[in-house]
């Protein structure tokens, strides 16, 4: 009778451990996931001092093109 109590209460730690472990795992991929998540939404959205940094594209018409070519 006490080796089978004994035996199950191993049991139900040895159960606990692993449920731990999963969970814990479980907790690390998620936390994963949404790094990945809000670096890709980051990616998405546009810079916005990028523009106002930027020079800006001079405007040419289409006989200065000719006239650049030749």
């Amino acid at each position: 009778l006490f080796t089978q109590t004994k035996e199950e209460q191993y049991w139900r730690e040895a159960k606990g451990t692993k449920s731990k472990a999963a969970a814990r795992r479980a907790e690390v991929r998620r936390q994963a996931d949404m790094e990945e998540e809000e670096i890709n939404k980051a990616m998405k959205k546009p810079y916005k001092t990028a523009n106002s940094v930027a020079v800006p594209v001079t405007k040419v018409t289409e006989a200065e093109l000719r006239k650049r070519r030749e």
